[in-house]
């Protein structure tokens, strides 16, 4: 059995969970949501810089090739720290 694809994911994981932890936090969840634009490019240069948005592309195109399973992992991270909170007025 080749466990090098879940390594991997383990590793997209872990490092997701500490920049959403670092970032997303509920005060600036808070300041983001109250924004003009509601969109935290502070967070999504850190998860370009750490290579978290190509992980799901295919290796030829620049990514890890991780596919719908990096995705996945991607989206549950986030989902741990954005989705919890009700920030403010919609």
């Amino acid at each position: 059995m080749d466990f090098s694809q879940e390594e991997e994911l383990e590793a997209v994981r872990d490092l997701a969970r500490e920049i959403f932890t670092d970032r997303a936090t509920p005060e600036r969840l808070r300041e983001v949501e109250t924004s003009p634009s509601r969109v935290d490019e502070h967070l999504w240069d850190d998860l370009a810089s750490a290579g978290l948005l190509a992980a799901v592309l295919p290796e030829q195109d620049g990514g890890a090739g991780l596919g719908t399973a990096g995705l996945c992992v991607l989206l549950q991270e986030q989902g741990r720290r954005v989705a919890p909170y009700r920030c403010g007025p919609r």
